[in-house]
């Protein structure tokens, strides 16, 4: 090869195997528990007579269910600021929660956000109408964002402002629940429970008649409470609740939802994709509509129900994010859908063989297949229950009579104190033979 072409090639492998190292070093860190840093104190203001700011506190109380009141009337306009003591890294997006009672399709254009940077402006004024205008029921929603400048380069910021401006002979209000952005957990967590949920529907109320009920329930780990999910007249509209975890999910993981038909009758598999909807995100990236293939698909009713039915999934991309959905124009969607429990079940183990044989005296070792980076692996001698007889990515038990032993083992993965399901091992020990004595007595030929 040519010298200088050499070179270059030289060149692109390094950078190839920068660019994998990066991404399998990102892929990683997906993975890493978060915890949320929120936004500390606030200013706010509004114009006079025309605006109103109450309970601006709540917004910085570090409290999920608070929430600060922007309203204002004909043309007025009410703000709120939350600033950081911690200040975030440049580069790392925000979070904010805000919900409505009220709808605001068509008038979303009058809610902006700003970055600030020691009480001065940052990066460009983000509108939030291109979301707003799709929730014109009763939500909660959550905004991401990273603050930028008008050529989309990260700017550092302290701060994050939302304003309300009122159009003429229309009164407004936003709630707004609070700021935050996420850092690596300095302690482990439980990976798997959800922080918190949240809602909306793309129409209004119909007749009066929330479209959401109780959207708590779905995470609260009680069977026996629910939220209810009512689909809007117009089969084009939807109405979604959406679990968030401070996690992402390792590829295989699935979603698990605890449902019922409050029509009556049980939906079988064919007819689930049909009659509502279940999405995952990566934060605010949608990953699609599940296919809910029946090949991949558990369906069984509730232990000890006869019209719970528990629907288990697995999902082949990273997802921190659940969302169920009625209405959105299926062909068979229910009207009306009782959610008892949104869940994320981590996958269990491979194991390299799911059966071993050996003699009685000789060592059986048993692996785990493609072992996460960092993770724990606990071995037990029961399906459930019980304390681990070892720890680590391989096991050599210690036999002391022949026969079928069974062994299992679980993954804990890093910065997380949940443990996966457990995954069974056979090992079956063949008894040890003697040589057997041999007497031979003398014979005449």
């Amino acid at each position: 090869m040519h010298p200088e072409l050499e070179k270059k090639a030289v060149v692109v492998l390094c950078v190839l195997v920068i660019l994998a190292f990066l991404c399998g070093f990102d892929s990683l860190r997906a993975q890493q528990a978060q915890e949320r840093v929120y936004a500390d104190t606030e200013d706010h203001g509004s114009s006079f007579l025309t605006g109103n700011v109450s309970d601006a506190g709540n917004a910085v109380d570090g409290n999920i269910g608070t929430k600060a009141n922007l309203s204002v009337n004909i043309a007025g306009t009410a703000w709120i600021r939350m600033n950081f003591l911690d200040v975030p890294p440049t580069g790392k997006p925000v979070h904010i929660k805000f919900g409505n009672n009220m709808g605001l399709l068509n008038v979303a254009s009058g809610v902006s956000i700003q970055a600030y940077r020691n009480g001065v402006v940052v990066g460009e004024e983000k509108g939030m109408g291109g979301l707003l205008s799709l929730l014109n029921g009763a939500f909660v929603n959550e905004i991401i964002f990273v603050p930028s400048d008008e050529n989309g380069v990260p700017v550092a910021y302290d701060a994050v402002r939302i304003t309300l401006t009122g159009l003429v002979s229309l009164g407004l209000n936003l709630d707004v629940y609070y700021a935050y952005y996420l850092q690596d957990f300095v302690n482990d967590i439980v990976c798997n429970s959800p922080v918190e949920v949240l809602y909306g529907s793309t129409s209004g109320l119909v007749g009066g008649l929330n479209t959401i009920e109780d959207p708590q329930n779905a995470i609260d780990g009680n069977v026996s409470t629910n939220s209810i999910l009512r689909s809007n007249i117009s089969v084009t509209d939807k109405t979604f609740i959406k679990t968030l975890y401070n996690t992402s999910s390792q590829p295989g993981d699935s979603v698990r939802v605890v449902f019922k038909n409050p029509g009556g009758g049980l939906l079988d598999a064919s007819l689930l994709a049909s009659s509502f909807t279940i999405r995952t995100y990566h934060n605010d990236m949608d990953n699609g509509v599940l296919a809910l293939d029946e090949n991949l698909l558990s369906l069984s009713l509730l232990p000890g129900s006869s019209d719970l039915q528990v629907l288990t999934y697995p999902v082949d991309v990273a997802f921190n994010r659940i969302e169920v959905s009625v209405g959105e124009g299926l062909l068979n969607a229910l009207s009306s859908l009782h959610v008892y429990e949104m869940e994320r079940i981590p996958t269990a183990p491979d194991l390299i063989n799911d059966m071993v044989y050996t003699c009685f005296g000789e060592e059986a070792t048993l692996q785990v297949d493609q072992p996460l980076i960092n993770a724990t692996y606990y071995w037990y001698t029961t399906a459930t229950g019980g304390s681990p007889v070892f720890s680590g990515i391989s096991y050599t038990p210690d036999f002391t009579v022949s026969g079928t032993h069974y062994f299992y083992v679980s993954e804990t993965r890093p910065g997380c104190t949940d443990e996966s399901g457990r995954t069974p091992v056979q090992v079956v020990v063949h008894p040890y033979y003697s040589n057997p004595d041999i007497s031979i007595e003398n014979t005449t030929n």
